[in-house]
């Protein structure tokens, strides 16, 4: 599974501050599926990507590696574990042979120090990553909401084969599912695009009608445990 949004973690450390950075320390060598560092790992040196690709890896519901980003070439990663001293919260794994430039904790903070270039771009990187998780928050919220209709409608309607076209009344639906009538109402119109549900009928707000596909139902459920919607 790749992420849908790889770009807000994809971005770059200056060039010319890469330069400045090289007497801080130490260039590495990783080849191809050589982890650099794995998830729960305790660590804390930080790594800037001077020549080619690595993916950000982590385990999903199956405890199987997905991909969740690509980072290439002047890239930054592992520096969350300096500023929250935890565990390393993903894999990083090549997908060819990188080159990197490694930073002990100690080098890392001298660096900030002393390179005022750096600390901007970093801050810079570091308020784009919040936005995104902040976003990727709002849409997880989103994904409750379409799973919450997708499940009750795969268990009530599709295990007991009752056949389409499905009719119910949205308010006792929503009120089981613990949602608002307007966060379900939303939901099948989400549902609908996804083509989950077809031929959506509203124009009774108590009695709404619509056709589900099976498959695609199915589909959706996995989606949304791999977080690919």
């Amino acid at each position: 599974m790749e992420t849908n949004d790889l770009a807000p973690i994809n971005i770059k450390i200056n060039e010319k501050v890469i330069e400045h950075l090289m007497s801080f320390g130490t260039k590495q060598t990783y080849e191809s599926s050589q982890f650099i560092f794995k998830e729960d790992e305790e660590s804390d040196d930080v790594y800037i990507i001077i020549e080619g690709e690595v993916e950000v890896l982590t385990y999903d519901y199956k405890g199987s590696l997905v991909r969740i980003a690509l980072l290439d070439k002047g890239c930054i990663f592992g520096e969350m574990s300096i500023f929250l001293k935890n565990k390393r919260s993903a894999s990083i794994r090549p997908i060819k042979t990188t080159e990197v430039l490694k930073m002990t904790r100690k080098q890392f903070l001298e660096s900030i120090t002393k390179i005022p270039a750096f600390t901007l771009n970093l801050m810079n990187i570091l308020t784009t990553r919040l936005y995104s998780m902040n976003k990727r928050f709002v849409n997880l919220n989103h994904y409750k909401i379409y799973n919450s209709i997708a499940i009750f409608l795969r268990y009530n309607y599709i295990a007991k084969k009752i056949p389409n076209p499905i009719k119910l009344s949205p308010k006792d639906i929503a009120e089981k599912v613990g949602l608002s009538l307007n966060d379900f109402l939303k939901g099948l119109m989400y549902l609908e695009r996804e083509k989950v549900i077809s031929n959506l009928n509203t124009d009774d707000i108590l009695n709404v009608s619509f056709a589900v596909s099976a498959d695609n139902l199915d589909n959706f459920i996995e989606k949304i445990a791999y977080q690919q919607i």
